[in-house]
């Protein structure tokens, strides 16, 4: 009879012990969909720079290319031709015209310069990713041992009561 205290109590702490195993897994489980929600946010927004950065190197190639032809327009024409946007001659502002469009031809070409670097950087990982990576592996490693734990304590339990119910069983017996 004393034997079959023991074991209800143990049963008892066992099923609390079970109960905090569950708690935990659920926690772990959480923080692990957190974490990877978290990290396909950073990949999704690391991703969507590249592919912003890589648009805009395309639309100012192009206005590149605009300019420089611009510029080729312009000489071809000469300082005693029509200008091709505003139709009046060109004559003495042919220099600052020309002047202003070499200006932004450098200018362009800046930004270009700016934004290659840019790209550049950005084919590296991100050091925050890299972080979020090491932080869902070791919330992984938890949900892992959460997992263990509360299978452990199910085993635990399920063995202690088909100890209780024969210890039971032979009782009724005598």
């Amino acid at each position: 009879l004393e034997s079959l205290q023991q074991k209800a109590e143990q049963r008892d702490a066992l099923q609390q012990a079970l109960q905090t195993a569950e708690t935990e897994l659920q926690r772990a489980q959480r923080a692990c969909a957190d974490a990877e929600a978290e990290l396909q946010n950073a990949l999704h927004q690391w991703s969507q720079q590249r592919a912003d950065a890589e648009a805009e190197v395309r639309t100012l190639n192009t206005t590149l290319k605009q300019q420089h032809e611009r510029i080729q327009q312009l000489q071809e024409l000469g300082k005693d031709s029509i200008c091709p946007t505003c139709e009046q001659p060109l004559g003495d502002a042919y220099h600052e015209v020309l002047q202003r469009a070499q200006a932004e031809v450098q200018e362009t070409t800046q930004q270009l310069r700016v934004l290659y670097s840019r790209i550049e950087q950005l084919q590296q990982e991100p050091e925050a990713i890299g972080q979020l990576r090491t932080k869902l592996t070791e919330l992984q490693r938890q949900l892992e041992a959460a997992q263990r734990q509360r299978a452990q304590h199910h085993a635990e339990l399920q063995q202690l009561e088909q100890e209780l119910q024969q210890t039971a069983e032979l009782q009724n017996q005598i």
